[in-house]
């Protein structure tokens, strides 16, 4: 693994074709996911068919159910830029995978927490702030959990198509 200069299309072309995995973590911006727009290009260019590809997004796609539960294949409603970038973003992956022959995963992780993200550190930081939502269900996951769920799904590629996870923790908060 090295460091590659987004803006180098050769050097991408060049890792693309030796790549197994490939995770797109970039947040999206105003023109979409930096990571599609460079790593497309370079898939296509280097002929690459990674045996997985996943895009970590967000539950802010799903916008604000009032406390209710979500599922994988309940309609997406962002509430917020964020949100609606992160849709877009999985739009542009799940468009262009199947076109370029890949299969894609869309992970929409909740909050993460983990050393440094607590409310703990918030407070110290003094960047806390207090949310009352009685009957409010929040889910986070711890950032051990995330890597572990990419990499478990890394080790067991899903072929043909699309396949978007929902992740949570299974472990309870440590703050």
């Amino acid at each position: 693994m090295a460091a590659l200069d987004p803006e180098d299309a050769e050097a991408l072309a060049r890792s693309a074709a030796e790549a197994h995995a490939i995770v797109i973590a970039a947040p999206p911006d105003a023109r979409g996911c930096p990571g599609a727009r460079v790593l497309l290009p370079a898939l296509a260019a280097a002929g690459a068919y990674p045996d997985w590809i996943g895009y970590v997004s967000s539950t802010a796609v799903y916008g604000d159910r009032a406390g209710g539960w979500v599922f994988e294949d309940d309609p997406l409603n962002a509430a917020s830029i964020q949100g609606a970038r992160r849709v877009r973003a999985e739009r542009e992956w799940l468009e262009a995978g199947p076109g370029l022959g890949l299969t894609i995963q869309i992970f929409r992780l909740p909050g993460i927490y983990g050393p440094g993200r607590s409310p703990v550190d918030r407070l110290r930081a003094g960047t806390a702030r207090l949310v009352r939502k009685p009957g409010q269900i929040f889910n986070r996951i711890h950032v051990d959990d995330a890597a572990s769920g990419l990499f478990a799904s890394m080790a067991r590629p899903a072929r043909a198509g699309s396949t978007i996870w929902l992740m949570m923790s299974r472990r309870p908060p440590t703050w």
